[in-house]
């Protein structure tokens, strides 16, 4: 099967379409983030003491309990440092 210089051109643009198209949608759905307004930090919402980080990508909270909210900003503070490290 032969394939024309005009039929890879096609092949290669929609391919490119798709990929640049899929990349969009992950940068969209980074952006929107599901925290409420008042942040991702808050009060444990399950009777424990403490408090808990939510995940601006699930809207779950992370299975950790910290003692003080600065313990949970420390803790998303690491979390953010090494995702950046990772690129």
């Amino acid at each position: 099967m032969k394939i024309t210089k005009r039929q890879l051109r096609r092949i290669i643009n929609e391919e490119l379409s798709f990929v640049l198209s899929e990349k969009k949608k992950k940068k969209k759905k980074k952006k929107e983030g599901k925290c409420p307004e008042s942040g991702c930090i808050h009060k444990d919402d399950d009777g424990h003491d403490g408090w808990e980080i939510e995940s601006n990508i699930t809207g779950k909270d992370w299975p950790a309990n910290y003692k003080t909210k600065k313990n949970a900003r420390a803790a998303l503070a690491a979390y953010h440092v090494d995702q950046a490290a990772k690129g």
